[in-house]
């Protein structure tokens, strides 16, 4: 079977936006540098930082993977000062 990546749809990335900013705080405060309380509004603030405009951010593309669905996969330009990265769920 082959693998076919989609646009991912509001939905979708809503839940992905959840999902992955909860796990970016758990891991925060797994490594100690926060509790969890502030673990989890400076995840809200790196992905926010990362796509302020949600999948209408300038420069940054995100898919779904399936049938059925895998993950997702996320893809930006690297700029000054900028990183990109991808988010495998």
């Amino acid at each position: 079977m082959a693998l076919r990546l989609e646009p991912m749809t509001d939905e979708q990335y809503l839940r992905y936006r959840e999902h992955s900013e909860e796990d970016h705080a758990c891991n925060i405060a797994a490594s100690g540098a926060m509790l969890p309380p502030e673990a989890r509004e400076k995840a809200r603030q790196d992905f926010q930082g990362l796509l302020p405009d949600g999948l209408a951010t300038e420069g940054h593309r995100l898919w779904t993977g399936g049938p059925p669905a895998v993950g997702e996969v996320a893809a930006g330009r690297r700029g000054v000062g900028g990183r990109a990265g991808g988010q495998e769920m």
